[in-house]
């Protein structure tokens, strides 16, 4: 296991899950458990939420869902968690 990717995939979940979060308090859990011989990791927030019909294309570099002066980023944190997730023989 890459120690880097894991922290890089941890840090732009969570820093999504603040970043769009629009409460006053921004709740995020993270859980970690063994299925079926995998271990399956999650970050859950109560953040603005995604539509099913984007829940995929948020994942290719470059891609938002929001204008740029509503939201900071470049838009390639996501496509970053879906690389090392899936070099780790994952999936997101």
């Amino acid at each position: 296991m890459d120690r880097t990717l894991v922290t890089q995939v941890y840090q732009n979940l969570i820093g999504n899950a603040l970043k769009f979060n629009d409460q006053d308090i921004a709740q995020i859990h993270l859980t970690a458990q063994v299925e079926n011989g995998e271990t399956v990791l999650g970050v859950k927030d109560g953040g603005i939420c995604i539509k099913e019909d984007y829940a995929q294309q948020i994942f290719a570099p470059f891609k938002r869902l929001h204008g740029r002066g509503e939201y900071e980023g470049s838009g390639i944190g996501l496509s970053i968690c879906r690389k090392a997730v899936e070099c780790h023989g994952g999936k997101i």
